[in-house]
């Protein structure tokens, strides 16, 4: 387990990342975050979508007060 921020984005019918996989990297975080969309087939998420939500994910991670350890 670890405590480094993580952020997976992905499709729910993704045929290369299956989301179970991605549910697992997720948990392997105590700071894990998951975005399923579910509007786009395949595996490749629109581009400005996936920035907008990374950016805003890691705009939030910056304003976040910083834990001891």
């Amino acid at each position: 387990m670890t405590k480094a921020s993580v952020l997976s984005i992905n499709t729910q019918e993704d045929p290369l990342v299956p989301v179970s996989d991605t549910v697992m990297a997720v948990q392997a975080s105590t700071e894990g975050s998951m975005v399923l969309l579910g509007d786009y087939p395949g595996h490749c998420v629109d581009r400005h979508s996936e920035m907008r939500i990374a950016l805003r994910w890691l705009f939030d991670q910056i304003e976040r007060p910083l834990t001891g350890g």
